[in-house]
């Protein structure tokens, strides 16, 4: 009877210590980083930001934790950029001219007009010695942002709610939205356009409304929401390529532990892999889709007369950054 008392609680003491043991094993405290995203839930952007947070919780074995906000649940784009830099927000996603405009001047350079030929020639650079140099960029700046990734979604071209743009004379006068990044309200506006600062969740209200009579944005953005309904006029003009980077607020950055930074850098890196292949597929399917819809594409009628209205933009945002601009163009080639 004793002998089977000790047995007992021997084997007591043993199961004891060993959920003991796991229990220190997964005790750390989980971390929770807030990703901000503008994008619908089935837009690209998201659907990266996703693969992102999946990946980190995979690397650290679920210690750590992304969650992702879209559908500008954490504000707007300038917003986002802001609350990242403060702190609020810990990761966010914006296009380059928008983050241009946040000390970043540099940025500006991959959204010039047609500086890209096509989408091969945008990831010889981003897979270069220059794609490098720009991921540094932000952090070398003091802005309290840093790095992760850099992708595109398409080139942007016209959309607009009363007829075809064939030429540039027909979307002279029209007030087209742009967003708050200098660089694309001087590039409508050197179309002959007005161009009419707004949010990206005020824009179909405003389609419908009048305030506006048309906007530019790429294929998938484009389909991803309603306002073939009330614009249903594409215009091929792919007069920018939309380029964009993932930035994380540097102080959660320097807080991590070595280890989880190289988990980020790693999962920035997949990321980006996984951003390029599906970005070409989303656009084939959404302008398929788009055509379902009933949306008119067309081609412009002469892509070089775009090209040369738009000259005097690339001419004030490539000043001081012309080395870089021979450094992209030489990667046209390869």
């Amino acid at each position: 009877m004793k002998q089977r008392i000790f047995r007992v609680l021997t084997a007591t003491l043993a199961l004891s210590l060993m959920p003991a043991c796991g229990v220190a094993a997964q005790t750390e405290p989980e971390i929770t980083y807030r990703y901000a995203e503008l994008s619908e839930a089935d837009n690209p952007p998201t659907i990266d930001a996703r693969y992102f947070a999946d990946r980190v919780e995979e690397l650290s074995d679920g210690r750590i934790h992304i969650e992702v906000y879209d559908n500008a649940q954490l504000g707007a784009e300038k917003e986002a950029v802001q609350g990242t830099q403060m702190g609020s927000i810990d990761i966010c996603r914006a296009t380059v001219t928008l983050l241009a405009d946040f000390q970043m001047p540099m940025l500006n350079v991959l959204g010039l007009p047609y500086i890209f030929k096509d989408r091969d020639h945008y990831w010889n650079v981003m897979n270069s010695e220059v794609g490098e140099k720009i991921l540094a960029y932000p952090q070398e700046q003091g802005t309290g942002l840093v790095g992760l990734w850099v992708t595109e979604e398409g080139a942007r071209s016209l959309i607009t709610v009363d007829g075809p743009v064939k030429s540039l004379a027909d979307i002279k006068g029209k007030k087209i939205r742009a967003n708050n990044a200098s660089l694309m309200i001087d590039t409508v506006n050197a179309m002959g356009a007005s161009a009419v600062p707004m949010a990206y969740t005020e824009v179909y209200s405003a389609l419908k409304q009048g305030t506006i009579e048309g906007l530019e944005n790429i294929p998938a953005g484009f389909n991803s929401t309603s306002m073939s309904e009330v614009a249903p006029y594409y215009a091929m003009t792919r007069h920018i390529t939309s380029s964009m980077m993932v930035v994380m607020n540097e102080q959660a950055w320097d807080a991590m532990s070595e280890e989880d930074k190289e988990i980020f850098r790693e999962a920035s890196a997949d990321t980006q892999e996984f951003a390029r292949k599906t970005a070409e597929e989303y656009e084939e399917k959404a302008l398929k889709e788009l055509e379902e819809k009933g949306v008119i594409i067309n081609e412009v009628d002469d892509i070089e007369e775009w090209a040369e209205a738009l000259k005097p933009v690339t001419e004030k945002y490539s000043e001081g950054y012309e080395d870089i601009v021979a450094e992209i163009d030489a990667l046209s080639q390869e």
